[in-house]
Formats: structure tokens, C-alpha cells, sequence
């Protein structure tokens, strides 16, 4: 899976992607959409869409291009925006997309959010999950994460290894986009991925990732077994 301004490589060797990869190139725009591929039930956020992929995805801007005598290319892209599917297509084997770009609730907006979670959380005394962040600052909770990073990375976590870090860079310190950079890189399921790429708060996608690190926290190891991702371009 794919996220806003977080590197992504690839190895394009299917016919169709090839050609679709010379037509962007040519085009100029060197931009494609990226979707991930439709596994089990369909997520909340998708609604009634139907479609072998999901309906929202990113879109991403090809940064370097390795080409190779036999067809296949090594692509360095980066992630430029979010969009949701309006309808598609077929062409040439590939899905081909109209899209609507989303962007994130309005700053203001999120600061009301903040203010009624922490009052509403201050009155009831919810301890679970999601929930038992309703206390805590969006900037501390940024903090918070980036704390995290850095002592897996003293810990020589292979998640945050420094070869990781040379190619995906250091932790954001933009709130907005921390969380995405965290789930390019954590061994966390497509499903709960997509919970942060769909979300147009900051503040939620913040507490998503945060019940991730504190769940790791908790545990001296995470098994990664059964997970598994792949992808669809369009």
C-alpha cells in the first residue's frame, strides 16, 4: 500500500504495466494511481463500490526509472495525493480511473475535535483502544511516536534499520504525515493500513498508528506471519 509523500519502489515487468509506465513517461505527467487489491470483506470506507481493488488509492509521481533490455524497470516514485474512484474502466489489462482527490479536514475543524474528545473523555473515563487516546494532545501523540521510532531504532529494530531510513528518510516531522510514513514501514495488516489512508483527520490517523506502536510496545516481538499485501495500478 501507498501513501502521500512517502517513497515507493517497484519492479514493473507485466506487459500491461510496462506499457502503461511508456505511456506516462511519454506523456510527461509521469504519474499513475495505485490501488491495493480487494481481499476478504469489503472495507466500510469503500461503501458500495465494486471493483476487484479498493476505491481509494494513491497517487504517485515516478522520481527515477531503470530500464533494462528485456522490458523490465526499477521505478522510484513518491506518493503526491490521496483520491477516491469515481469510475473506471478497462484498458490494455489495466484499470483505468476518473478520480476525486481527497484532502484533509480543515485545521480548524480538527482543533474542535481535539477540545470535544478530551472534554467528552475527561466526563466518561473511556479506557479502550482508540478510545484511551481521547485524552491525549494531537502533538503529543506525534511526540509521542517519534519517541518510538527512535528507541527501535536504538534497539536496532530491523522496521527502522538504517538502510530503511536511507531509503523511505528520516520520521516526519509533519503530523500529517508521520502516520503515513509509519505504515509504509511497520509490518501491520492491509486493512488496518487502509484505516490510515482513508482517514482525513490527522488526529485519528495519529491515534491509529499510536494503538500500533503501543500494542508493539507491549510485546517483545510481533509475528509477521500471514501478512501480505500487493497492489493494483491504474
Amino acid at each position: 500500500m501507498t501513501f502521500p509523500r512517502v517513497p515507493m519502489f517497484l519492479h514493473i515487468f507485466e506487459p500491461r504495466y510496462r506499457l502503461m509506465l511508456q505511456k506516462v513517461i511519454s506523456n510527461g505527467s509521469r504519474s499513475f494511481g495505485m490501488v491495493s487489491h480487494r481481499r476478504g470483506p469489503v472495507p466500510s470506507a469503500d461503501g458500495d463500490f465494486d471493483a476487484p481493488f479498493t476505491r481509494y488509492g494513491t497517487m504517485l509521481y515516478v522520481t527515477d526509472l531503470q530500464m533494462f533490455p528485456d522490458g523490465r524497470s526499477l521505478v522510484e516514485t513518491i506518493g503526491t495525493y490521496r483520491f477516491k474512484i469515481v469510475s473506471y474502466t478497462w484498458q490494455d489489462g489495466y484499470p483505468m480511473a476518473m478520480v476525486e482527490r481527497i484532502e484533509d479536514i480543515a485545521y480548524a475543524d480538527e482543533e474542535n475535535m481535539e477540545m470535544m474528545e478530551r472534554m467528552l473523555d475527561a466526563t466518561t473515563g473511556n479506557a479502550t483502544t482508540l478510545a484511551s487516546l481521547s485524552h491525549v494532545p494531537t502533538q503529543e501523540l506525534h511526540r509521542q511516536g517519534l519517541e518510538f521510532v527512535n528507541s527501535m531504532r536504538t534497539s536496532s529494530t530491523g522496521w527502522f534499520a538504517d538502510r530503511i531510513i536511507n531509503a523511505y528518510g528520516q520520521p516526519p516531522q509533519d503530523p500529517a504525515i508521520f502516520p503515513f510514513w509509519v505504515a509504509t514501514l511497520l509490518p501491520v495488516h492491509e486493512r488496518e493500513k487502509y484505516l490510515v489512508l482513508v482517514s482525513t483527520s490527522v488526529r485519528e490517523r495519529l491515534k491509529l498508528v499510536t494503538v500500533w506502536m503501543r500494542s508493539m510496545q507491549q510485546r517483545s516481538w510481533l509475528s509477521t506471519g500471514g501478512l501480505s499485501g500487493s497492489c493494483i495500478i491504474c
